[in-house]
């Protein structure tokens, strides 16, 4: 997913979303039969600086100057395979870390309920 709707140079994060659902306007959906997605993904998010000092329209992007954005692919279906499977093997990761830091912000709650019963809330 791309971001055409309230976007700066600075902040313009690009999406892969993991399962089918709708999408809101502000947003530009791209998907290939040709490439795999964290591939796809990582192409774009790599051009996307360049794309932006070309086209954004203050803080939107036109949706027909979407298809101009000039990514690079590699010839090489090794290099494309390769790319995809270490971006979804970060993006995995990236999530057990981050239930990991849920799960110790609740035991570290527990323990602060136990230790101040009457000033710490359960949350």
């Amino acid at each position: 997913m791309i971001p055409i709707s309230g976007v700066s140079r600075n902040n313009c994060e690009v999406k892969i979303l993991k399962t089918n659902s709708l999408v809101d306007g502000r947003y530009v959906c791209v998907n290939s039969k040709n490439y795999p997605p964290y591939f796809l993904f990582s192409v774009i998010e790599y051009s996307l600086p360049n794309f932006l000092s070309r086209y954004l329209q203050t803080i939107n992007i036109a949706f027909e100057d979407i298809g101009r954005m000039k990514i690079k692919i590699p010839t090489d279906d090794r290099v494309i395979y390769l790319l995809d499977k270490s971006m979804q093997a970060m993006d995995e990761n990236q999530e057990r870390i981050e239930n990991q830091i849920i799960e110790l912000q609740k035991i570290k709650n527990f323990f602060l309920q136990k230790m101040f019963p009457e000033t710490h809330t359960n949350k």
